[in-house]
């Protein structure tokens, strides 16, 4: 022994140090390597079992763990009797059981923590899968990195195996068959229901046999239901590479809020709908180009992107509409609750429309938004719109506002901020451009370029509920108008010339050179400060309010004659009703039921009034319209 030892050693002695060290180090590699490369893998079952079980937090039971190949680094591995038990909160049952697996693996991934195999031959497979209403899932997320890692897989086939899925937050359980082979490729055949309908859901993608496994992936998707049905087609960028794709879809539905139940991007109830668009999807992020379709009456077309960092999701988008309709996007029982809201409280200007944002989340982003026709249901001074509208941590800017209202137009910005506490509503509004006759729709009667600013502040969950709350102030403007001198005597509340005028006809004009309707608000309450009209035969101020909480008015007008008759009308002329149908009501009466004892009281009244001695109401001086007409626009 002692002799051999001598013999090797001086066999080494002409080698230098550094080669005797490669040669020791080049042995164990070459030793570990033959341990890896005929590695027993039967003795790691009972490891397997408990990183699994650990893992998923559930029983894991494997029946058996053997090498089915010689001397490799890409083993082929055989898993048999595998049963995987459904967490308690998902029910009854297994997630999981397979009658084998045969897969080939990479010891070096296997090294490195992935299991990521080349090849897979699957038979008895069983999956059960299951998502609470809360989005509580029984499958393991993605890694922490936002994606499983690219593409290995090479070689597929699946037999006599079936899937469900039990998605309460989606609302949606199928069940149904799961194959792969080299004639069909890969394809789940499933039904069940969608929302208590009847569904189905076919996906189908390419055939996986000695391919290129980060080559382009061919799928196909069609899910069919009375409520929603959606079509996909494109390619992954790996083989079932689901966080990597790109899609031609289409989808169409009773309401959007369906869709969201698939897309999950806060959507919400609107009349049917009819979409195509591109996909594309980069996990974590979505993409959508070319979108086009309608919600009921409203034709958009428009794109966007939806990406997500530091736990928020950001969506940038644009949408352009060739006709829109704020009704389309309020669903049939959002459109119900209005009307029987109309029923109980009457006809509002000032709508309904939700802007409590508790539901948003953790949402931001922007829209560039553009509606070439506006519609509506009855009379409306708005034809198109367009604005854009920044959502950051719960608080809404919608700036660059241009709204055409016939001849001029509406601009300005409007806040909703929820950070914090109730919903506050800020809006600052100009309109310029515009003219009377447009907004009251009778150019007989009056006419003239009008101009308004209104600036109110308010809290509440509805725009309704959040202005019957408000301060702040509003204003309408007109300056060189005309109005019926009939109208315009009976303002000045000369008797004398109104009765002459609707002898006459009625149809002569009267300048107006100066009206000024300026409110104050706190509460939700307008307060006149002033209001006031001069015309070229009459002039008078306005005293009173309007609530913006249920929209009545309370308003008396008391004018003065610039060359008054004898006969003078003693009342002011009111203004009562509501903003939607107001009531004017001269010498005390809005519609009388008996004419003939109306007018003989308004004749003894004026009559009464020759012989009081009392002087006509102060009459306004055209040179205080400036001042009132800077003051209101403030």
């Amino acid at each position: 022994m002692t002799e051999a030892l001598t013999v090797s050693q001086g066999r080494f002695q002409g080698l230098p140090r550094w080669a005797f060290i490669g040669f020791i180090v080049a042995a164990l590699a070459l030793a570990i390597l033959l341990l890896a490369a005929s590695f027993p893998f039967s003795v790691t079952r009972s490891f397997v079992e408990k990183r699994a079980s650990s893992a998923l937090g559930v029983s894991v039971h494997i029946g058996g763990i053997r090498r089915l190949s010689g001397l490799s680094l890409t083993p082929k591995v055989e898993i048999t009797d595998v049963v995987v038990g459904q967490p308690a909160w998902a029910g009854r049952g297994y997630l999981l059981k397979l009658r084998y697996a045969r897969v080939q693996v990479s010891l070096s991934n296997l090294l490195r923590g992935h299991f990521s195999p080349t090849s897979a031959q699957l038979s008895g497979l069983s999956l059960s899968l299951v998502r609470d209403v809360h989005g509580r899932t029984n499958w393991p997320s993605p890694d922490n990195r936002g994606n499983v890692g690219a593409p290995t897989l090479s070689e597929l086939s699946i037999e006599h195996s079936e899937i469900s899925v039990r998605d309460d937050k989606r609302h949606l359980n199928l069940a149904g068959t799961l194959n792969a082979d080299r004639h069909v490729g890969v394809s789940a055949v499933m039904r069940g229901r969608f929302h208590d309908s009847p569904a189905s859901l076919n996906a189908q993608g390419g055939v996986i046999a000695g391919i290129d496994p980060a080559a382009p992936y061919p799928f196909r998707l069609v899910l069919t239901s009375d409520p929603l049905t959606v079509t996909a087609r494109g390619w992954m960028r790996g083989v079932l590479d689901v966080d990597r794709f790109t899609a031609v879809t289409h989808a169409r539905g009773a309401n959007l809020k369906y869709l969201d139940d698939l897309a999950e991007a806060g959507l919400f109830g609107t009349q049917e709908f009819d979409f195509s668009a591109n996909l594309r999807r980069d996990r974590p992020s979505w993409f959508i180009n070319d979108l086009s379709g309608r919600v009921g009456r409203s034709y958009l077309k428009g794109s966007a992107s939806i990406t997500r960092h530091a736990g928020r999701t950001k969506v940038n988008g644009q949408l352009h509409a060739s006709r829109f309709d704020f009704q389309d996007f309020a669903s049939e029982e959002g459109l119900a609750k209005s009307r029987a809201l109309l029923l109980s409280i009457g006809p509002r200007i000032v709508p309904d429309t939700r802007i409590n944002l508790s539901r948003i989340g953790p949402t931001d982003g922007t829209l560039i938004f553009v509606a070439d026709k506006l519609l509506a249901n009855g009379p409306s001074p708005f034809e198109t719109l367009s604005a854009k509208i920044a959502l950051d941590h719960r608080v809404v800017k919608v700036t660059d506002i241009v709204a055409r209202m016939g001849a001029g137009r509406m601009t300005g910005n409007v806040v909703i901020d929820h950070a914090s506490g109730a919903p506050k509503l800020r809006l600052d509004l100009r309109v310029a451009g515009e003219t009377l006759e447009s907004l009251v729709g009778r150019p007989k009667d009056i006419s003239g370029p009008v101009r308004a600013r209104i600036v109110l502040a308010g809290s509440g969950d509805t725009i309704r509920e959040a202005l019957g709350a408000s301060a702040g102030h509003a204003a309408i403007v007109s300056s060189n108008g005309q109005i019926r001198t009939l109208i315009a005597t009976a303002l000045g509340q000369d008797l004398g010339k109104t009765v002459g005028q609707y002898i006459k006809g009625g149809k002569d004009q009267a300048a107006m050179p100066c009206f000024v309707a300026n409110f104050s608000g706190s509460a939700g309450v307008l307060h006149a400060t002033p209001l006031v009209f001069v015309t070229a035969v009459s002039g008078g101020q306005g005293s009173g309010q309007i609530s913006l909480a249920n929209e009545t008015i309370r308003l008396a007008v008391r004018g003065a004659a610039i060359n008054p008759s004898a006969l003078r009308l003693t009342d002011p002329v009111r203004i009562s009703g509501t903003l939607s149908k107001p009531v004017i009501s001269v010498a005390g009466s809005a519609a009388a039921k008996k004419p003939a004892k109306t007018i003989l009281s308004v004749l003894g009244k004026a009559v009464g009034a020759l012989f009081s001695h009392k002087p006509q109401n102060e009459l306004p001086h055209q040179s205080q319209c400036p001042q009132a007409v800077m003051q209101a626009l403030r």
